[in-house]
Parts: structure tokens; C-alpha cells; sequence
């Protein structure tokens, strides 16, 4: 949470060796908001460098690259310079840095991104993560966000105010990368009828050039369509958001259910078949996992959750939407299961444990039996790994809005983390992880950008838009970015 922000002024060289022995915990506890405390001004030859910088040759810098991600392998690619930004101005002065010195730049809000774009070799890294603050317009239902807030801390302000915003589950993630990419909340159509980034009002944007814009339905208008879905690859700093928001639910509810990997195609084509009555207030998940009482046995498990809102009446209606499924023969073909339990969005929401190795991908896919593809691949994982792949059943976000380039299409959403420890596995994993991409790879329909490998495939960042958003995205970056000032997509520099 922002509360354990530490800012070290003119350090000793004591002192940062003291600091630096402690980016394990803060990394891996995931309260790495801020990593302000590495920085020291630095003036090089193109006048004053404002806010906090971190060059290549200094000391301390693979610490502070290393910190700029949430996962353990950092990829080997270094930038020129770090820069730590904490004010629209100290980003204005730092863009015209890197215009004065033919620096190509990226931004960074939290670094989560799973391909560790925030990573470029050369350039500047301009990390904003510091820019955390939250107002609430509880009257008119709004707020205006930084994008270095974390989901966590924007969860319990907004609760404070009987209210929500379709955010992610994992509490580390920040408001300006997840935004960018779509956003992909627990339950896609309970708030926005889609991704989070529909419920994007408008936003501060800087672009290439210094100059600071609003972006909205009604100014500057193909800049708002970019931010909604655009990714890793937009050309400018978002320093604001004003977002939408919604009232807290009454109810949210919950039935699972474990089964043997063996009845696993029943479970697919009874969801296949319950479709035609799959209200938009629900949320289906198909996960693989380790069974909870055995280290050896695989099995699936299934998570059905409801969100109710009819005051007074919540959990009767919730119970009405669960229904369905406690009717179909999922309770007959499960070894266990836990009907209709009350819970509260926080307990959707986790904290990943970021001391380990980790690979991460997605397809958008309209077969659910892409799942069933790789269930003999999955028992060949190599030992003491960990494998959370989910399928979310009809997860399907709705009719793509003219407004937005988000794009992804397909019926169903197929996300896969795999996570280990130590570099002596890394060539295991990665021969394994490649392998199951390659089975699923047939069945994609998309793929979303912001849980996309795309270091690996680049390919399959152009297969997140349609040909036509694409197309016009590239129209906009030029019209913005001529020089190419900010990084694109990896693989696409």
C-alpha cells in the first residue's frame, strides 16, 4: 500500500547498501509502490535532469532495474537512464530531456506487465509510480486517480463511499497500466458493460512533446479512443484518470466445486449448454490446480459467483442466479463442493507472492476445449512448479465500442502463470511453457495485451485489435508521436 513509501535524501553510501539489502522483501511482499529511495539527481549533458535519475553506470543501478518489475526474471535489457518522476512537470522535464538527447522513452506505473515491457535496452525508463493519489466525488459518482494507485488501496477508498470500480484481482496492480490495456475486472459486465476502460470519463495526458491535454469524448477525442485498450505501447504519460463509478454491491456469492480430471469434458459441455442462461451478473471460472490434498493428483476446480444489488432482497437474488448451475449435474459429476457462500469483492482479490519465477500468456478463444488440449501436457509440468491457468467460461466482454480500441474478441478467456524458483530451472520452464502455448495457440481467437508474452510472440500483440483498430492506431502514434519519441509495442521498436 502507499502508506510504506520511504524517500532516502542524499544517501551515504552505508545507507544505500542498507536499502538496497532489503528490495527482496519489499519486492516479493508486493509493497514495492515506490522505489524513490534509490534515486539520486543526476545533471548530464543536455541540461538538468529533474526528478529522481539512475544511470547505467551507477553503483546501484541493477538493483533498481530489477525493482521496476514484479517478477523475479527480469529479461536482460537495460536502459540508458531511470527516471523517477513525481509531478506532471518533473514528466514534462523529463520528456524534454529525452528530446534534447534522442532518448526513446517508456512508462512505467507499477511494472506488472508480463512481458517486462517497462524494459527497453537504451532510452529512458520514466517511472511514475509515486503518483498514487485517489479523490472521491461520492455525489457525482466519479473519481480523479494517478495511475501509480494500486488496486488494493483504491478498493478500501472507495468502499469508504459505499462504491466500486470494475478493478483487477491482484492487489499490486496500478490503475495506469491496467486501464491502458482494457482492464479486465472478476465480473466483466456487473460495472461498465465491459472492460474497466470503459469507464474511463477522461483523462490528463502528456504527450511527446510536453504539451498536457485532456482527453475525452469531446477533446481530443482519437487520444480518448487510444487509452481505452491501447496497452504497453501507447505514445504519451497518462497523469490522470477521471473514472466512473458504481454502487457496492449488496451481495456477492459464490458456489465451487472440485472434480477429477476425468469428467472434465461433462463440465465443459454442461457450462457450454448453461450459456443460453448465463446472466451478465455472473462469473465462471475452470481452473486447473494441485489437488488441496494431494501434491501428486490434478484436479479442476469450478467458481461460480454472482453479484446481487435489489436492496433488501440481495441474497435471494443471488441464489436465483446460482441456480442454474446447482441444478445441472456439476453437483452429481464433483467429488466436492460449497454452495452459495456470501463473500466480499476483497476476498476476489490477491496478493501473488513475487519471489518467484514467472511466465505468463492468454488466449481469447470460442472452444472451451482448449482447456481440455492440455490436461496430458499439464501432468508433465516439472516438479515443484506451479501452474494457475483459468478458464473464464462466456467471459465474453460485449460489443466492442467505437469509443475505444480495445478489440479482443472471442467467447471465453484462457490466462496461464507459470511459477517457479531458481535460474537452474529456467530452461525447463521455458521448453514446457513454450510447449503449452504451442497447443493452445490453434484455438486462439485474440489474446489481451496486458497478460501477453508478447517478448516471445510479438506477432499476437497486432492479434489483440481488430485489423481496423490497428490500422488506426498506427494513424494516431504518427499524428502524436512523429519522432517516435516513446517506445512501441516490444518486438514492434
Amino acid at each position: 500500500m502507499q502508506t510504506f513509501k520511504t524517500v532516502l535524501v542524499n544517501p551515504s553510501r552505508r545507507d544505500l547498501i542498507k536499502r538496497l539489502a532489503v528490495i527482496g522483501a519489499l519486492g516479493s511482499s508486493g509493497l514495492l509502490q515506490s522505489v524513490s529511495l534509490y534515486g539520486m539527481s543526476v545533471e548530464k549533458s543536455a541540461g538538468q535532469l529533474a526528478g529522481n535519475s539512475t544511470w547505467k553506470e551507477e553503483e546501484h543501478y541493477d538493483a533498481l532495474r530489477r525493482a521496476m518489475l514484479w517478477r523475479v526474471n527480469a529479461p536482460e535489457r537495460y536502459p540508458d537512464v531511470i527516471v523517477q518522476a513525481s509531478s506532471e512537470q518533473e514528466i514534462q522535464q523529463a520528456l524534454q530531456f529525452a528530446t534534447e538527447n534522442d532518448l526513446q522513452v517508456v512508462c512505467r506505473s507499477i511494472g506488472h506487465n508480463t512481458a517486462g515491457a517497462v524494459l527497453r535496452n537504451g532510452g529512458m525508463l520514466l517511472d511514475i509510480s509515486s503518483m498514487s493519489d485517489i479523490s472521491v466525488d461520492a455525489k457525482q459518482m466519479t473519481a480523479l486517480v494517478q495511475p501509480g494507485l494500486n488496486m488494493h488501496y483504491c478498493y478500501q477508498k472507495l468502499a469508504e463511499h459505499g462504491l466500486i470500480f470494475p478493478l483487477a484481482e491482484c492487489h499490486g496492480v496500478a490503475m495506469g497500466g491496467y486501464l491502458l490495456g482494457g482492464g479486465l475486472p472478476p465480473v466483466s459486465h456487473v460495472w461498465g458493460k465491459g472492460p474497466a476502460c470503459y469507464s474511463i470519463i477522461s483523462a490528463d495526458v502528456i504527450l511527446a512533446n510536453g504539451e498536457k491535454v485532456v482527453a475525452s469524448k469531446d477533446e481530443n477525442a482519437d487520444i480518448y479512443w487510444a487509452i481505452r485498450g491501447v496497452g504497453p505501447g501507447f505514445f504519451g504519460v497518462v497523469s490522470r484518470y477521471q473514472l466512473q463509478l458504481y454502487q457496492h454491491p449488496e451481495t456477492i456469492m459464490q458456489s465451487s466445486f472440485i472434480f477429477s480430471l476425468d469428467v472434465l469434458p461433462d463440465v465443459i459441455s454442461i457450462l457450454d449448454k448453461l450459456l443460453a442462461v448465463k446472466d451478465e451478473r455472473t462469473a465462471i471460472n475452470l481452473a486447473l490446480i494441485k489437488d488441496p490434498d494431494s501434491t501428486s493428483t490434478t484436479v479442476a476446480r469450478l467458481k461460480i459467483i454472482v453479484v446481487a444489488n435489489r436492496p433488501g432482497n440481495s441474497e435471494a437474488e443471488a441464489k436465483q442466479l446460482l441456480a442454474p448451475y446447482a441444478q445441472s449435474n456439476l453437483s452429481s459429476l464433483s467429488t466436492s463442493r460449497r454452495m452459495n457462500q456470501v463473500i466480499q469483492f476483497a476476498d476476489l482479490m490477491y496478493s501473488p507472492d513475487r519471489s518467484y519465477r514467472n511466465n505468463s500468456n492468454n488466449i481469447w478463444t470460442n472452444d472451451a476445449r482448449a482447456l481440455l488440449a492440455i490436461v496430458e501436457h499439464y501432468k508433465k509440468m516439472p516438479a515443484d512448479s506451479e501452474l494457475l491457468l483459468a478458464l473464464s467460461h462466456g467471459r465474453n466482454t460485449g460489443i466492442q465500442r467505437k469509443d475505444a480500441c480495445y478489440s479482443s474478441a472471442g467467447l471465453h478467456f484462457l490466462s496461464s502463470h507459470l511459477l517457479w524458483k531458481g535460474a537452474e530451472n529456467d530452461d525447463a520452464n521455458n521448453s514446457w511453457y513454450k510447449e503449452l502455448n504451442e497447443i493452445l495457440y490453434p484455438f486462439a481467437t485474440s489474446h489481451y495485451v496486458n497478460q501477453l508474452d508478447n517478448e516471445q510472440h510479438p506477432s499476437r500483440i497486432r492479434a489483440s485489435f481488430s485489423e481496423e483498430n490497428w490500422q488506426r492506431l498506427t494513424t494516431v502514434r504518427k499524428k502524436y508521436d512523429p519522432d517516435n519519441r516513446f517506445f512501441s509495442y516490444l518486438g514492434f521498436e
